[in-house]
């Protein structure tokens, strides 16, 4: 009995054939309902393996087993799992069965298949594994996001404030601007005309004079502590600190 040993071509093994499920229908009843039904299972089990269908032959094949125990369907499952490329069922069949039968005839095949799946066995986890390990190298690291420096933070804060200062400067002086033209309504006017006509204008002058000190000073002071933060944040050395109160600014520290 021969069989082809490659790896790209299915078996060519035949099935073992069980004498006592083809002996005569008095000795199968002699053994009871489970020979008998076993033997219904073998024959079903052939029949689909020669129809190729595989998993149906399978299946008869496993039932067969347990309801007869009879070591030689181990090679009849073996074969068929291996015709279905369930090459570590198939291992697990074949070895039992030489585990059951070590005098059998056909010991030398089985333990050349068994050879060819263990490797093919061998061989699909050695792909898996490096399968898996491309694929885990190809993934991109996660980006860390730079830690912030002292440096940094002190020359962002001092362009933040340098900015805010001159957008204040910029408002006190349009505060100014309107201030100016409220006070010229209010001064340019014909003689006689009644206070009270020009009050509003007046009024509005000072508030916006007073309002465009206001936003110049803190603007001026915000400008010039921005500017020395951005000029020192690079000097270990130099401790700066803003501190804004209620009704003042004031920038303390050694430079």
């Amino acid at each position: 009995m021969r069989a082809d040993m490659s790896h790209s071509h299915p078996i060519s093994v035949p099935l073992l054939v069980l004498g006592f499920l083809f002996g005569p229908a008095v000795t199968v009843e002699a053994q009871g309902n489970e020979d008998s039904e076993a033997r219904g299972l073998f024959l079903a089990g052939e029949a689909a393996f020669e129809g190729g269908r595989f998993e149906e032959a399978l299946e008869h094949f496993e039932r067969a087993h347990e309801l007869s125990d009879r070591p030689e369907l181990l090679y009849n499952i073996g074969t068929t799992a291996e015709r279905l490329r369930i090459d570590v069922r198939a291992i697990e069949a074949y070895e039992q069965y030489l585990e059951e039968i070590p005098e059998s005839p056909i010991r030398a095949n089985v333990e050349g298949r068994l050879r060819l799946l263990r490797e093919r066995v061998e061989e699909q986890r050695q792909a898996r594994e490096a399968e898996a390990s491309e694929e885990s190298e190809e993934e991109p690291s996660p980006i860390q996001p730079p830690e912030p420096t002292d440096e940094g933070s002190g020359q962002g804060l001092g362009w933040g404030l340098a900015a805010g200062g001159f957008g204040l400067l910029a408002g006190g002086a349009l505060a100014f601007g309107l201030a100016a033209s409220s006070r010229n309504a209010a001064e340019d006017v014909d003689e006689g005309t009644p206070w009270t006509d020009v009050a509003d204008d007046a009024e509005r002058a000072d508030r916006r004079t007073g309002f465009g000190i206001g936003l110049l000073a803190v603007g001026a002071v915000l400008g010039a502590v921005g500017l020395v933060l951005v000029a020192t944040s690079g000097d270990d050395d130099d401790s700066v600190a803003l501190r804004i109160g209620p009704a003042n600014l004031s920038l303390t520290g050694s430079f």
